[in-house]
Parts: C-alpha cells; structure tokens; sequence
C-alpha cells in the first residue's frame, strides 16, 4: 500500500486526537468483521498489521497464519481491544516485559488489566467501558462481533448510550444532555433551583409538626443554598444570547457557582452546596474538581456538626467518588461510617 502506515504511526504523526482515533479504529472493525462473515479469522491482529493509507482508510494485512473456520471469532476481538487500548493510551493494558512466556500467560490470565482512565483521565466513562468489555478475560463477556464493537463505538461518537452498559434512565438521560448541551445547561439550572426550593419546604413542613425550632433551621439551610443556586448560577446565564446559543453550558454554569462559594458565611450551607458541586462535577467527569469539592463538603458537615442522614449522604457521596478513583482504602472508610451512621439515625 503506497505511503501507508501503522495504525499508531498514522494516528500519532497526525495527532488525532481520541475522537478521531475511535473513527479511524471502527473502520478497523469493519474490515475484521468483513473477514468473519467470510469466514476468516485473522489470529494475529496487532498495530504492525493494520495500515492506513494516504487516504486515511485502513486496510488489515498479513492473513498468514488466518484460518477459514465458522468457529470462535472472540479471539480477534480481544486483539482488537489491545490495539484499541494501545491506540489511545500509547499502552497494553499489561506489562510483560521481561517476563518469560509463562509468567506472561498467568499474567494475562490472573492479573486486573489497566483501565484506561488510569492512564488518561479523559478516557473515563463510555470509552473505558467499551475498551474493557472488549478485553474481557471471560470471552462470553466480550462482544460477540467486530461488528457490535464498530457499532458500540460509533453509537459513542453520537453520544447515544452504548450497548456495553446497562441503559439505565439516568444513563439515558446523561446521554441527552451530551447531546443537547445548552438545552439542559439552562434546564438542569432551574431543575436544580426548583428542587432545593421543594427540598426545603418539605422537609420544614415535616419537620415542623415534631419540633418547630428544628424546622426553622432547616428551612433557613435550604433557603440559603436555594438562594445562593439561584443568585449565582442563574446569574451566569447570559440571557441576551440567540435562541441556540451554546454559551449555557453544564461545565461553565457549574464552575461559576463554585467560584462564588466564598460568598457563603454559613458553613453548614456551604458543605451542602460543595458535596451538590462535587456529585456535579463527577457528572461531568472532571473527577479532580469533584474530589476537591467532596472532600472539602466532608470537612466543612464534620467541623459544623452536621450529624445523621445529612452527614452519611454527604460521607456516601465521597466514598463513591474515591471508588471511582480507585481509592479503595479512602472510599471504604468513608462508605463504612456513612452505613454505621444510617444505621443509626435509620435504624
């Protein structure tokens, strides 16, 4: 093929970036599930054997050692995640050098590949999901075709939920707002203004009946934080734009609430309002600006004395973050005492 390259080569000197990469791999896909539905297994699928033109179409070589069999085609699609995992982390899920084969095979066989995201944060959610799936150690769990993969990918590129992951409601609804940005910008806003302003009544009018005093204060709370979300996080909507306008974004009204977070006095308001910004955030997937808001909420409630259900969602929130991070010791902690507080208070 004149002028071609690897698929890492081509993806590297062009600087495609994780996007693109995904594109340029579903073609990858299409040309492995051509070769299945004729039959042909490739058994040595690797970057050194997938070309990409001047053109920018790749073309999968070197059938040496491919057999026509209607037998396992899993086998290539596991080959097809490690060159996906190495096409966008510049890494194989597993470190073998140095080792003989054997201690290689038990690695492969024993050893919690890498997630991607520990290599590049950028790589969390969707993305990870499918690279993963594809690697799976349990070849039932893997997709059953190169073409389900190619189709997975692009349903992500189109930010419609993937087949690799349950399709939750809220999963569903995630996938909205990516795809309807300054839509639910300006929607999740008054969504989350309305429900703290319910919140707060609610609960006050509830509480009132058993001991009024607790009640005021808990509306009081409750009005702070609804006033803080409506003052400061409607006030960054620019609301001169066009109809269309992709100004309103989740990301930038988020970050200019937490700009403003000084301007509460009141700690017990602001722990509240940093654990709604640090779940957010995760929302988002920007988990630096995520643990530093939970983190801090966990403080603030601790050192204003928030007790009880109030405390253990907050501490719940946080050890749900730092497992998604990885930090199994830290979220652990956090889960457990947050269990022996709705323990308590819940009983």
């Amino acid at each position: 093929i004149p002028a071609a390259r690897s698929l890492t080569t081509y993806a590297d000197e062009k600087a495609l970036d994780a996007r693109q990469r995904l594109q340029l791999f579903a073609g990858v896909c299409d040309a492995v599930a051509h070769g299945h539905t004729k039959g042909v297994i490739h058994r040595d699928l690797k970057p050194a054997n997938v070309l990409v033109d001047s053109a920018g179409q790749p073309k999968v070589i070197d059938f040496g050692i491919a057999r026509s069999t209607d037998g396992d085609t899993r086998t290539d699609i596991y080959s097809l995640g490690l060159i996906l995992f190495d096409l966008l982390t510049g890494e194989l899920p597993y470190d073998l050098s140095g080792l003989p084969i054997d201690a290689a095979v038990r690695t492969i066989r024993e050893v919690r590949p890498k997630r991607p995201s520990a290599l590049n944060p950028r790589l969390r959610g969707d993305i990870e999901t499918i690279v993963l799936k594809a690697i799976e150690k349990d070849r039932d769990r893997r997709y059953q075709t190169a073409a389900e993969f190619a189709d997975d990918i692009r349903r992500y590129l189109r930010s419609e939920p993937i087949r690799a992951r349950p399709a939750s409601l809220v999963y569903q609804a995630r996938c909205f707002a990516n795809r309807n940005r300054a839509l639910v910008g300006a929607a999740g806003v008054v969504m989350m203004v309305l429900v703290a302003g319910i919140v707060g009544t609610s609960w006050g009018l509830v509480r009132a009946e058993q001991r009024r005093a607790q009640a005021v204060r808990e509306a009081a709370k409750y009005n702070a934080i609804s006033e803080f979300l409506l003052s400061d996080l409607f006030g960054s909507i620019d609301t001169t734009a066009g109809a269309g306008t992709t100004n309103v974004l989740v990301t930038d009204i988020v970050r200019s609430a937490a700009s403003k977070l000084d301007s509460i006095d009141d700690e017990v308001v602001r722990a509240h309002v940093e654990d709604a910004l640090g779940w957010a955030f995760r929302s988002l997937g920007l988990m630096e600006e995520a643990q530093t808001h939970v983190d801090s909420a966990v403080r603030r409630a601790e050192r204003a004395g928030v007790r009880g259900p109030d405390l253990a969602r907050i501490l719940y929130r946080a050890g749900v973050l730092h497992s998604d991070l990885e930090h199994e010791q830290i979220a652990e902690s956090l889960l457990q005492r947050s269990l022996d507080l709705r323990t308590e208070s819940l009983p």
